[in-house]
């Protein structure tokens, strides 16, 4: 991951807090152009959470924790294009599977 974090240079900016639920567990903030999902919940995963992004286009994962080279189970497509909506509150996001106890880097497509 931290050779991932130099190719980025996630060091030189700050992080941005865009989502912390105590309840779900989970936590989600943006460097760079990449936005880190962790979910700390113990027995619960999701489907479908909802990560905020940044307008229209797709997301790529580019890191997953419950990858199968990590020991993981692999549950979280490397394949997919995870597209953007707007909500009718007006939030722009995707929506991704989020296992129990781990963690997924995600990076928007450039057009």
């Amino acid at each position: 991951m931290l050779k991932n974090g130099r190719a980025v240079r996630i060091f030189s900016d700050l992080a941005e807090n865009l989502w912390v639920n105590e309840g779900d567990k989970v936590l989600i903030f943006k460097r760079a152009d990449e936005t880190y999902v962790f979910n700390f919940n113990t027995h619960n995963s999701f489907t479908g959470y909802f990560i905020p992004g940044d307008g229209t286009g797709s997301y790529e994962l580019v890191f997953s924790t419950d990858d199968t080279e990590f020991g993981g189970y692999g549950r979280v497509s490397h394949e997919t294009d995870y597209q953007t909506e707007t909500l009718p509150d007006g939030r722009t996001g995707f929506q991704a599977y989020l296992p129990a106890r781990t963690a997924s880097v995600f990076r928007k497509k450039e057009n």
